[in-house]
């Protein structure tokens, strides 16, 4: 933990809770019976709910390590965050893997009966969603100190 003179980045703090926020969503996803996507490919069922279940508790995991400043988080969140950016550029990416995600989404919408509600289109979420990760990338790239200085005090003098 930072030293109580040591100001906390209210940055990783917020980086921290919109990881547990993620993690508090991916029971959703397997309520819904949501389609998951994996570097363009989608899986359903019980490979959709282990993946959930996965990608859940290392938001859970990376963000609560956020929030207590474990020197570990920092370096996990960002690779983390590489891996979301790049599963979600690829989906939407490739046609094919595109198409399967709006054939999902679709299929979930009618599964709530909100098939006919008004959205805005699909790409409007997946790049709102990439400009978020990369805010949260590079937060994460530029708070180094606080990290280092919280490792500096848990390392035996």
């Amino acid at each position: 933990m930072p030293t109580p003179s040591a100001p906390r980045p209210l940055s990783i703090t917020a980086v921290g809770l919109y990881m547990l926020f993620g993690a508090c969503l991916m029971p959703i996803n397997i309520s819904t019976h949501a389609p998951a996507f994996l570097f363009g490919g989608d899986f359903r069922d019980w490979p959709a709910v282990l993946f959930f279940l996965a990608i859940g508790t290392l938001d859970a995991g990376i963000g609560i390590g956020l929030l207590r400043f474990a020197p570990w988080s920092r370096m996990a969140a960002i690779y983390f965050f590489v891996f979301r950016i790049l599963n979600t550029a690829i989906t939407f990416l490739l046609p094919g893997s595109r198409a399967r995600f709006e054939n999902g989404v679709a299929a979930v919408e009618a599964s709530l009966g909100r098939a006919s509600a008004p959205h805005p289109p699909l790409w409007f979420g997946a790049v709102l969603e990439l400009a978020v990760m990369g805010l949260v990338l590079w937060l994460l790239l530029a708070s180094k100190a606080p990290f280092a200085r919280a490792e500096k005090l848990d390392s035996p003098s």
